[in-house]
Parts: structure tokens; C-alpha cells; sequence
């Protein structure tokens, strides 16, 4: 017996990263940084196509305004080339960063930072 609803690869999710920076940021962010690690790499040469062949499943609309949030945020780290698709990677260090001032605020008694679109930081 499977435990999965369908016969496909399942994705990592963790609620404690959705809980800092966002659902869809958390999805994109764990994917990427697991597709780096896994292909051995600092950065990929990602253009919005690849986005949108990975993420099928978020409005392409949609995708562009979260990855740009990210982009904002220093969560995704995208460097322009010339005729080229762009290199990005993820700052973990920046992911920690954040974490850090959602533990911070929450135990000083202040409500979290929120991002652009409501969520907390």
C-alpha cells in the first residue's frame, strides 16, 4: 500500500519556513535549494520558463510577483547576464536572518515583520 494519493515524486514542505516567509516562498524556496544541492551546483541558470516548467501548479502571474517578493526580500539572489538566462540561488543565510527576527519579535512581545503581501517575515 502507498502512502501517496498519486504515483509521483513528492515534494519537501516545511510549515516552520511557510511560517517565516510565505507558502508559496517556502515551496519555491526549499525546491530550488534542493534541486542546487542535488545537481551539486551554487547557482542555476534560471529563466522564467524554467520557473513556470517547475512550478506549473502556481499561476505564472502569480509565480512572477512571489519570486520577485523574493527577489526583494534577499531570499532569491538573481544576477543578470547579458543574452543569457540569469544565474539565481537562495541566501539561507538571509532565510536565517529572518527566522531570527520572527524568534526576536515574537519573544519581546511584538508582533512579526510582515512581508508585501500580509505574511509574516
Amino acid at each position: 500500500m502507498s502512502y501517496y494519493l498519486l504515483p509521483t515524486r513528492p515534494w519537501l514542505f516545511l510549515p516552520a519556513l511557510a511560517r517565516i516567509i510565505g507558502v508559496r516562498e517556502a515551496i519555491i524556496a526549499q525546491q530550488t535549494y534542493w534541486l542546487m544541492n542535488d545537481l551539486g551546483v551554487d547557482e542555476l541558470e534560471w529563466g522564467w520558463t524554467d520557473f513556470e516548467e517547475i512550478f506549473d501548479f502556481i499561476a505564472p502571474r502569480t509565480l512572477r510577483r512571489v519570486v520577485d517578493g523574493m527577489v526583494e526580500q534577499g531570499i532569491i539572489i538573481r544576477k543578470a547576464r547579458d543574452g543569457r538566462k540569469p544565474l539565481i540561488s537562495i541566501d539561507k543565510g538571509r532565510i536565517e536572518t529572518l527566522a531570527g527576527m520572527v524568534r526576536g519579535s515574537v519573544q519581546n512581545g511584538r508582533p512579526p515583520v510582515q512581508n508585501g503581501q500580509g505574511n509574516p517575515v
